[in-house]
């Protein structure tokens, strides 16, 4: 399975932070064997053109906050290849567990709803449905404009947790809990 992460930026440059740079080889290593890319907005752009309809498209170029720009590419890349995403944020120290056909999730940390579910690790296999749904869901949104009471509603955790919840049985999930760890200065 691909293993993903995302990073957009205003700046272009390839450098990163060597924490960043860490936490990379870390999700390599936890996972070894399998590519990582690292995506930026026009390979993003480029992918999605590429891979779904126009309407895709346009809701990832009309999404303004980066955040929600990633959180639609990531329900893409999932969608049509299938993998293991990570933010860039995320430290490995084991594997994320993946069972054929399984989604493999979290718990949020922040919820404004209890079926909020975290978009920091997500492993699924490809064509899940959850993703489709999670894809459709952000569409409409951009559609009509819906931002929701709170920043996680129109793409992030709360539209995920509502697309697992619509499309999935507590058998076709593993589920964890995220867990915040403050590392050492």
């Amino acid at each position: 399975m691909p293993l993903f992460s995302i990073l957009i930026t205003d700046d272009q440059s390839a450098d990163l932070p060597e924490r960043v740079s860490e936490n990379i080889r870390s999700f390599k290593a936890a996972h070894p064997g399998e590519q990582h890319v690292l995506f930026g907005e026009a390979e993003l752009s480029e992918f999605i053109a590429a891979h779904f309809d126009a309407e895709v498209l346009s809701a990832f170029r009309t999404l303004r906050p980066y955040t929600y720009k990633a959180d639609l590419a990531k329900y893409c890349l999932l969608y049509e290849r299938g993998g293991v995403y990570a933010d860039l944020s995320y430290e490995f120290l084991r594997g994320v567990p993946r069972e054929k056909g399984r989604l493999s999730v979290f718990r949020d940390l922040l919820s404004s709803t209890p079926w909020d579910t975290s978009l920091g690790v997500v492993a699924a296999p490809m064509r899940h449905r959850a993703m489709a749904k999670a894809i459709e869901l952000v569409c409409a949104n951009v559609k009509r404009e819906y931002y929701g009471p709170t920043a996680l509603c129109p793409t992030g955790p709360t539209l995920f947790g509502k697309a697992i919840a619509m499309t999935c049985d507590p058998e076709d999930l593993i589920v964890g809990e995220a867990v915040r760890l403050t590392l050492p200065t």
